[in-house]
Parts: structure tokens; C-alpha cells; sequence
């Protein structure tokens, strides 16, 4: 046994015991120098056991108790079976070469359970912690009991057992611990300040407060050492913590003990004393890193490789197209950071763009190269706090080192670095504290605190080549900013390579950003990349990925694909991980792609507007927009996409021209060289849109739709009219009607068939319902549907059509509909080679021509028209053996137009014209005269 002897006092040192056991912190076992793994211990129960037993020591505890904590919802026999393991699995990880069956050294059975038995060769730190801090009350010199409670201050590395915050079984023994440690600390501190020096004393007192920041001794031992040292002013501010946190925390005032030493520090009644800096050898809270600092002095540190990679999502990490140029100029500033050169690139796009992508992959490379990697991102939530990403990636990748590479950095750049990350202080306990000058400006110390940011940076860069990358600058705090402009003037000078991404579209919204930018360009020539969209081809190339093959219909996937998207490398890749959540294959969708343009089988389910985190990062931008930005937006929504400022300006109840400038700076909507408007992205319209309500949808859509009456839109447009009024809510629904069948009609002229078919189905979806709809707009659309399947050659959907037709001329005693219902339909069959469904059509016309009306005259064309096709079209009877004797042909009515037009209107007229030269000819009437009143007259 190797003990070491502080005047007279018997101290066990770690390495010298068999078993070294460490409890201030997470439970940690040392077994002949070799640490216990977590396979070791093979079941988590023995480590729990370990830490009831060695909370009890020496006192046994009990089996049912052992059984309460640990199995408490277990039956009595399955659990006291399961302890029996877990004992034996313990004695096993303390005594692997126990012979079997032989009693434990340790873990010993005694009633009415278990116990642990401490040996010479086991060194538990707890109670060498204690063993130092009781031989401190029986010590009169104090330099022996200030080694004393430096070794158990040194002990105490975090609270026993942190790692069961929760347990109830040790909470007594945890703060009766933690008690003893804030003593030490403030006995330490006492004789520090006695020694002069005030530093270590401040030190201790700070290290209280890290871990409890209500314990008001704390406070008064640190204003007095403050005072005494000096720091009349950083006593007071002192003294407003301790009142502010009192306030807050307890809702209590500082004690009068208190009170009265800040007004004694006021009154100016504490006298500074002299201050001693401690030599190197001389015994401090930590000599061991003091000695360790002096060394460093003459060397550089020798830092660990470390990256801090940017968040990213690791599903899709390994999948990256369409950046291959951007990505070989980023890999080039890389290397010539490895070689000594700092620099900057700038990383400029539209959210989901693919920036941080490209800079994850870049850092991949950096990873490799086994240089320094510093990321960070600035979120919207933190615009105000002053160095929030810089904080949050310094802190990340410092508390990531150990504590010998961490102590080896310079100690005037992490002192200068402690007052902005959080717990860096309890580690770096030994360094004396950069107080702030109160004497000084606040501007004076905030441009103090900028340069030890940089010169720490420097560094740290001196040490192994940085890369520092700081994502989503357009929320950056100014103090950031700041860091960056002075940290760009020193990239000549240290390999520190500065990657910095933002959104183009929200630059508006930070000026200081754009004013570095402007600056920053100026003296970085071509240092900006313009991420933009992914094409056709690369968004082919990336589905060809996802899917494993590379097939035509694959493509025509893409072609779809990249129109939904605009080729935002975001939204193509959520869009396929939406498809594929949905258990869709991407090789089945993609072979339901038409070979046609037009994506006439494209599934239903492809829709970014389910997609919760596109959805997300579009609202999250719109919640930024000022009031009237977001009311104009809300409104174009509803307009739509490609619309004219005409129409917005009459929409609107506000005037639109600042906020439309804004939405045109965030990018949100575009001008067109037609000047007219457009959104960025149909994605962002409809995600917009999509979280409007019921209520403000009907009334926006409302406010287009008169906009379009009262600008002559929507005679011109009238779908658009329809569209909105039927959104409207249902007081418009019959107004939405009579403008579909305006559509309807608009369709026919410009050859659109069976979109038409659809306009009017739903015109007469809501007018056939309408008791008072107006008459003439049901015939419309029936005439507009028939004269549409009659144009695609549809028997069923012209039969049909003129069906409802013709009821709807009974009902209404319209002859003249009526009529001419028949002869279109009698012509179109006859025409699709339906010639009996044709004739019994034309005697139904010639019957409505008749019958009924003394006054109506009979078509001697239509007559002479079911005379003829009766005999054209009649079977045969049989009999071929004779030859049959040719019977002449009636002569053709004479002025054919004429009589048909007595019958019908010009319009309906044709068909059967057209129907009788036709059969005129079949019965070799081949010479007939011109439509123009003369006679048609046998060849």
C-alpha cells in the first residue's frame, strides 16, 4: 500500500488500490487500472445494487427493501430470484476470479440483506473526500489544511451520483455532500483572501455559485473578497445579482448581514489590501494546472481533431446532386485553409435551397482532413442575445474536449471567453475571472468582448486550421455581425476558413447584415455562391437515386416532379420522403406517370401541402411578414398565381404598395415581364392559403370575384369569375353557375371539349337544383354539353344530353328547342353510324313538326330524308336468285334551305342539310346545286 503523509496524516492514494471506485459524478469502476465496460456489468440492476450498498455503507440493507427499489412492481419470489442474480452479477464484476461458491470480500451477506464491506485494496473517493475534509478540523497549520481541502475540492467532480437525479434513496446522502463541498470552498476561500490572494478566493465563491445560485454566503464572501481586492464596483454589481435572484427565485430581500456589508462596500468603510500572485509552485486550488499553464506558454496546444457538423438530416445525408461546381470551390477554400490561407465564402439561396447541404458535405471533407469544424445557427428566437450562435458553437465544441486538451489552451483567451459560456467557468475554476470595466462604456466592453472572440478564434485556429461555419445569418444579433466583420479583417493572417449561409429572400429583414455583406464583397472578390434551383435533369438524377433504376417513365416523374416544385431541393426531397411514408414504392408511382404530357395518372397522393415540415418553413417565414404584408399575401392566395396589379388593387380594401414591396423583396412573390405578379413558389401560395380559415377564404374570394366583375374580367375570364363565386360561399353558388356556362361556351370556341363537358356539368349541378335559376342558363348549358360530345363523337353523352334537353323544352312549351334538339340529334347519330336510333329520331321530328299545331308545316326535306335512309338502310329480303327491276329515284325537293328553314333557325338547319346531300349522293344524286334558294336537280 503507497499512502502519502500530510503532517501526520494518512492519505490513500487512488492509483494504489486494486479497485478504485468514483461516485461524484457518474458511477465509475476501476479494476486493476482497466475501467469496467458496460458489458461487464451485464445487467443494469448490479450497478444500481452497487450504488444502494455503497450509499448504506457500512450499515447492511435489507433484502425486501433492495427488492422495493429496485423490482417494485415484481412479484416477492420472481424478484428475490432476480437480486440473487443481480448480487451474484456484482460480486462477479468486483471479483472476476472469485473461485465458485466462495464467499464475497466486498459484497458481504449479512442480516437482513446485503452490505459492502470496505478492504485496503478498494479506494472509494467519497470517502477519501471525507477523510481529507475531517482531518482539515484537526489541523492547526494552515497551510496543511489548505492542501487538505484542496484535495478534496479536487475530489468533488460533479454531485454524487448525478447520473439517478431522481432516486429518493440517495438524496440525503447527495446534499449532505453537497454541504461539505460548500464548506470547503469557503473555508478554502478564507484562506486565499488571508494569503492575499484574491483571485482563488473569488474562484471558490464562484464555484458555489454555478451550483447553487441562491446561497447567500456565497454572495458575501464574494463582494468582500471583491472589495478587498479592489473591485469596489464589481462588489455592488455583485450585490444586485444577489438581490435580483433572491427577488426572483425565494421572493425574499437579501439577509441584513448582507444588507450591511453592501452598504459598508458603499460607505467605501472596506479597505483594499494587497494582492498576491502565486508563484508556480506554490499550493493552489489546482497547482497541478497552473504548472500545467506555464509550460503551455512556450508551445502551442495540441488540440484533438474535432468537428461540430451542421444538423442535417442522416436519412438523406448521403444523397447530394446538382452542386458539384459550388461543392469543388468550397473543397479549394478547405485546402487552403489546410495550407495556411484563411478565407470566406458566402452561401446565398432561398429556404431549402440545399446551403447547408452543400456545407455538410464540404465539412465532410474537413472531417477527413482532420482540421477544426465549428458550426452554429442563428434562429429567429434569439435575434436579441447578443452572440447567441457564436455561444452556442464555442460552448458545444469546447465542453466536447477533454480536460487536458481544454486546460491547454491559452488561459488568457478562455478567461477572456468565460463571462459568455455558460459553465465554462466550473471547469476552468484555476483561471481568474475578465471582469467587466464598470468604469469603462458599455460600447467600450461590448467591442472588448468582440476581439476576445476573435483573438480566442485565432487561437484556436493556430492550434489546427478552423472552419467556422455559421448557417440562417439573416437572424443573426448584431453583436455576431460585428464578430464576423472583425474576424473577416484577420482571415490574411490565421487558416481560418469563414462559411456563412443565408436566405436571400429574408435579407430585407436584417440591415446590418446586408450593410456586412456590401463591405465583405468589396474585399472578397468572388467569394459569394447563388445556390440556384435544381433543373429537370439534376432533379431526374436525384429521383434516379431514391428509385435504383433509371427508366423513361422515371423521368417523366421528375418532369412532375420538378414542376410541383420549382426545383427547391427541400421539397423534392420531402415530397419523396412523403411518398414513401405513405408505403408508396417510388418505381410503382412512377409507373402510373401517362406516357402523355399533361400527368393525367398522377397519384393523388402526391402533395406537398400534407407535408408538415415544407408547411413548416413556409409559415414560419409568413409569421415574420409586418400586418399589412400579411393581409396582401393572404389575398393573392386566393387570387392565385399570375394575376395582374389591377386586380390586386381593386381586391384590396388597403393600399397595397408597401406591403406588396415587401412580399416582393422576401421574395415571397415575383414581377413578371408582363408586369404582372406571381409567387415564388406554388407551394408557398397554397401552404399560405391552406391555413387560412372557412370564413376569411369566402370573403377574400368574394373581394376577387367582384374585383373581376367590376374591372370587364369576367366576361373575359369568366371561369376565374366562376371559380371565386363559388368559393364565395352558397349566395354565390348560382352566380358561380351562370358564369360557368359563360365558361363553358369560351371552351367550345377554343376546342376545349371535355373541359367543357366538365364546366357545364357543374353549372347544371347547382342550376337543375335552383328552383328560380333562370331558364335561358339551363339551356345554355344543355346546348353547350351536347354540341361538346357532339365535337368528341360521344353517342352515349350527345344521346343523353339532348334527352334532358328535350325535357326541358317540354317543360318549358319551347318548340323551337325542341325541334332542333331532334335534328342535331337525328344528324349525329346517323352520322356515328347509329341509322336506326337516327330514323326513329327523325319520325320523333317530323311528329313534333306536325302533330299538335294545325298551323305547322311539315319539312318535305326531312320527309323525303327518312323516305330515302329508310331505303338505304332496309334489310333485304331474301330472294337473290333473280335479278331485280330498277326503280327510279323520287326527284330532291327543290330549294332544300328554304324548306328548312321554315322548320328551324339557320343554326340547327345545317346538320340536316348537310344529313340529305349526303344521302343524295349515296343514291348517286351527284350533281346538287349550291345553298342558295335554287333547285337540286338528278345528274
Amino acid at each position: 500500500m503507497i499512502q502519502s503523509t500530510t503532517a501526520g496524516f494518512h492519505l490513500v492514494e487512488a492509483t494504489s488500490a486494486r479497485i478504485q471506485i468514483y461516485t461524484f459524478g457518474t458511477l465509475r469502476v476501476v479494476r486493476d487500472h482497466l475501467a469496467v465496460s458496460e458489458g461487464d456489468w451485464h445487467t443494469r440492476q448490479a450497478r444500481q445494487l452497487l450504488k444502494i450498498l455503497l450509499t448504506e455503507r457500512p450499515r447492511p440493507v435489507s433484502t425486501d427493501l433492495l427488492i422495493e427499489i429496485l423490482w417494485p412492481n415484481s412479484t416477492p419470489s420472481a424478484a428475490a430470484t432476480t437480486l440473487r442474480s443481480a448480487i451474484n452479477a456484482l460480486r462477479n464484476v468486483l471479483e472476476p476470479d472469485r473461485p465458485n461458491r466462495a464467499p464475497s470480500k466486498y459484497i458481504v451477506t449479512q442480516a437482513p440483506g446485503y452490505a459492502f464491506h470496505t478492504t485496503p485494496d478498494i479506494w472509494l473517493d467519497v470517502e477519501e473526500f471525507e477523510r481529507r475534509l475531517n482531518a482539515v478540523q484537526s489541523v492547526v497549520d494552515p497551510g496543511v489544511r489548505l492542501v487538505l481541502l484542496e484535495g478534496a475540492i479536487e475530489l468533488y467532480q460533479d454531485d454524487y451520483l448525478i447520473s439517478d437525479p431522481y432516486a429518493d434513496w440517495l438524496q440525503t446522502e447527495r446534499e449532505r455532500l453537497r454541504e461539505r463541498f460548500f464548506n470547503a470552498l469557503l473555508l478554502a476561500a478564507e484562506f486565499y483572501a488571508e494569503m492575499g490572494r484574491y483571485a482563488e478566493a473569488i474562484t471558490a465563491c464562484r464555484r458555489m455559485l454555478a451550483r447553487d445560485e441562491v446561497r447567500e454566503n456565497a454572495y458575501q464572501g464574494l463582494m468582500r473578497y471583491q472589495a478587498e481586492s479592489g473591485d469596489s464596483a464589481g462588489a455592488l454589481l455583485t450585490y444586485e445579482r444577489c438581490r435580483s435572484i433572491l427577488s426572483d427565485e425565494l421572493g425574499a430581500d437579501p439577509s441584513p448581514v448582507t444588507q450591511t456589508l453592501h452598504q459598508r462596500i458603499l460607505n467605501g468603510e472596506i479597505e483594499p489590501r494587497p494582492v498576491v500572485v502565486s508563484p508556480a509552485h506554490a499550493s493552489s486550488l489546482f497547482a497541478t494546472e497552473s504548472v500545467h499553464l506555464d509550460t503551455t506558454l512556450h508551445a502551442p496546444p495540441v488540440l484533438p481533431a474535432r468537428q461540430l457538423m451542421p444538423a442535417l438530416d442522416v436519412s438523406h445525408a448521403s444523397v447530394f446532386v446538382g452542386r458539384e461546381n459550388e461543392l469543388a470551390q468550397l473543397e479549394a477554400q478547405i485546402a487552403a485553409v489546410e495550407m495556411g490561407r484563411g478565407g470566406l465564402l458566402i452561401l446565398e439561396g432561398e429556404a431549402g435551397i440545399g446551403k447547408t447541404r452543400l456545407a455538410y458535405h464540404g465539412l465532410q471533407h474537413v472531417a477527413e482532413k482532420g482540421l477544426t469544424a465549428i458550426s452554429a445557427t442563428c434562429q429567429v428566437l434569439e435575434r436579441e442575445l447578443p452572440f447567441a450562435p457564436l455561444v452556442d458553437g464555442i460552448s458545444r465544441y469546447l465542453y466536447g474536449l477533454p480536460d487536458l486538451a481544454l486546460r491547454a489552451l491559452p488561459a488568457a483567451s478562455l478567461a477572456q471567453i468565460v463571462p459568455i459560456i455558460p459553465g465554462l467557468q466550473d471547469r476552468l475554476y484555476s483561471y481568474p475571472v475578465v471582469s467587466v470595466e464598470v468604469a469603462a462604456s458599455p460600447e467600450e466592453n461590448r467591442l472588448r468582448l468582440i476581439d476576445s472572440i476573435v483573438n480566442f478564434l485565432a487561437a484556436l485556429a493556430s492550434a489546427r486550421p478552423l472552419v467556422l461555419f455559421l448557417d440562417d445569418l439573416q437572424w443573426a444579433d448584431p453583436d455576431t455581425l460585428a464578430v464576423i466583420s472583425r474576424l473577416s479583417q484577420r482571415l490574411a493572417d490565421v487558416p481560418i476558413l469563414l462559411l456563412i449561409a443565408y436566405r436571400s429572400e429574408d435579407l430585407s429583414e436584417n440591415d446590418a447584415l446586408g450593410a456586412l455583406l456590401h463591405s465583405l464583397n468589396r474585399v472578397f472578390a468572388q467569394s459569394q455562391l447563388r445556390l440556384a434551383p435544381l433543373n429537370r435533369a439534376q432533379v431526374a438524377e436525384l429521383l434516379i437515386m431514391q428509385m435504383g433504376q433509371d427508366e423513361e417513365r422515371s423521368r417523366r416523374l421528375a418532369d412532375l416532379l420538378h414542376d410541383a416544385t420549382h426545383g427547391n431541393a427541400l421539397f423534392v426531397t420531402e415530397t419523396l420522403r412523403y411518398l414513401e411514408e405513405q408505403g408508396n414504392a417510388l418505381g410503382d408511382i412512377a409507373a402510373t406517370v401517362p406516357a402523355s404530357a399533361g400527368g393525367g395518372g398522377w397519384p393523388q397522393s402526391f402533395s406537398l401541402r400534407r407535408n408538415q415540415r415544407v408547411q413548416e418553413t413556409i409559415l414560419e417565414r409568413t409569421l415574420r411578414l409586418p400586418l399589412d404584408a400579411h393581409s396582401i399575401l393572404n389575398l393573392c392566395s386566393v387570387i392565385g398565381r399570375d394575376f395582374s396589379l389591377e386586380l390586386l388593387e381593386k381586391a384590396s380594401t388597403q393600399d397595397p404598395v408597401n406591403a406588396l414591396s415587401t412580399l416582393l423583396q422576401r421574395r415571397f412573390l415575383i414581377e413578371r415581364p408582363d408586369e404582372r405578379l406571381d409567387f415564388s413558389h406554388q407551394v408557398v401560395r397554397q401552404a399560405v392559403y391552406d391555413n387560412l380559415n372557412l370564413l376569411q377564404r369566402r370573403r377574400l374570394h368574394l373581394a376577387v370575384a367582384e374585383a373581376l366583375v367590376d374591372l370587364g374580367q369576367a366576361d373575359q375570364n369568366p371561369g376565374e369569375a366562376a371559380f371565386h363565386f363559388g368559393q364565395a360561399g352558397a349566395s354565390y353558388r348560382l352566380l358561380a353557375a351562370e358564369y360557368n356556362v359563360l365558361a363553358g361556351e369560351k371552351l367550345l370556341r377554343t376546342y376545349g371539349f371535355r373541359q367543357a363537358v366538365d364546366v357545364f356539368d357543374r353549372a347544371l349541378e347547382v342550376l337543375e337544383q335552383t328552383p328560380d335559376a333562370p331558364a335561358s342558363f339551363v339551356r345554355r348549358a344543355l346546348e353547350g354539353r351536347g354540341l361538346a360530345f357532339e365535337s368528341l363523337f360521344d353517342p352515349e353523352g350527345i344521346t343523353g344530353t339532348y334527352r334532358r334537353l328535350q325535357a326541358w323544352a317540354r317543360h318549358h312549351g319551347d318548340r323551337s328547342v325542341l325541334v332542333a334538339t331532334y335534328s342535331r340529334l337525328t344528324t349525329m347519330l346517323g352520322l356515328m353510324g347509329q341509322q336506326h336510333e337516327s330514323n326513329v329520331e327523325l319520325r320523333e321530328l317530323l311528329r313534333a313538326l306536325s302533330g299538335g299545331d294545325p298551323y305547322a308545316t311539315p319539312s318535305h326535306v326531312l320527309i323525303d330524308l327518312l323516305r330515302r335512309r329508310e331505303l338505304i338502310y332496309s334489310q333485304d329480303d331474301g330472294d337473290t336468285e333473280g335479278w331485280q327491276a330498277y326503280v327510279a329515284a323520287t326527284r330532291p325537293v327543290a330549294h332544300p334551305v328554304d324548306d328548312l328553314q321554315r322548320v328551324l333557325e339557320p343554326v340547327h338547319a345545317v346538320p340536316p342539310l348537310f344529313d340529305y346531300g349526303w344521302t343524295l349522293l349515296v343514291q348517286g344524286e351527284r350533281r346538287i346545286s349550291s345553298v342558295g334558294g335554287h333547285g337540286t336537280h338528278p345528274g
